[in-house]
């Protein structure tokens, strides 16, 4: 073995002995954290409501029978650390944070907001976001993170860069639904009036009630074996179904009766 040869084992070991002697210490200190659960009561007297999430941390909206905008946490591992979670409402826009530096093993940030009725909302998060039966206009944007909503029934304009998006149970009459690199899958409980989906990469699926409605539908695929219209095609009708892939299966039925 020559003497550079060596040279670069040694120092590779070094390297591996202080990642493993750090791994040891200030990474395993995250599973001594004592979690934190708890919950804020804001005065919200605004008509639109933006949330903000910065880190590591998954969001869940939900309706608030009062006036007020309450927002739980649940901290664990690092998140729960000292000066690795913030969260704070200035006029219209609450931002949320957990930060989890370094080479961490446990490491969770999860909030609850409920919203009070009449409030328009808007959601930016690089993690998941689910949302249950909001009446309001949404507008949510995420990057890795996945977007479910169930019984919603307000305009919704949803985005995401690799995540899925999710619609279930929903009485939203103007969808417009996108994402880039995963599938997406809209399902109605009442006929809706205008929905665009779109996947770069991914599954299309939308679902309409078997409820008498006639819709104009542009369903466009890779390739013509990638559509699948089983509901009829009326040029004359007022309402819209957009369904389009580049990469995947565009299908748009009815539900069964």
């Amino acid at each position: 073995m020559s003497e550079r040869t060596g040279g670069r084992i040694a120092l590779a070991l070094v390297v591996m002995c202080a990642a493993l002697a750090y791994l040891g210490t200030g990474a395993m200190d995250d599973l001594d954290a004592s979690p934190r659960d708890d919950q804020r009561r804001f005065d919200f007297t605004e008509s639109r409501l933006t949330v903000v999430v910065d880190g590591d941390g998954e969001l869940r909206l939900e309706r608030e029978r009062g006036h007020e905008l309450v927002v739980t946490r649940d901290l664990a591992g690092a998140a729960a650390k000292q000066g690795n979670a913030n969260w704070a409402l200035d006029r219209d826009t609450l931002r949320l944070s957990a930060h989890c530096p370094g080479i961490v093993i446990n490491c969770r940030g999860a909030y609850v907001v409920k919203v009070p009725s009449g409030i328009d909302v808007s959601v930016t998060s690089p993690g998941s976001v689910t949302v249950v039966g909001l009446l309001c206009a949404l507008r949510i944007s995420t990057e890795t993170g996945d977007v479910r909503l169930e019984r919603t029934s307000g305009t919704l304009r949803l985005r995401s860069d690799s995540g899925r998006i999710h619609l279930v149970d929903a009485r939203s009459a103007d969808v417009d639904a996108r994402t880039r690199r995963a599938p997406l899958s809209l399902a109605f409980a009442r006929p809706p009036v205008h929905v665009v989906a779109i996947s770069d990469a991914g599954d299309v699926n939308v679902k309409v009630p078997s409820a008498p409605a006639q819709y104009r539908v542009d369903g466009t695929a890779g390739n013509a074996a990638g559509v699948r219209v089983d509901i009829a095609d009326v040029p004359s009708a007022t309402r819209s179904i957009v369904a389009r892939t580049d990469k995947g299966v565009a299908r748009v039925r009815k539900a069964e009766k």
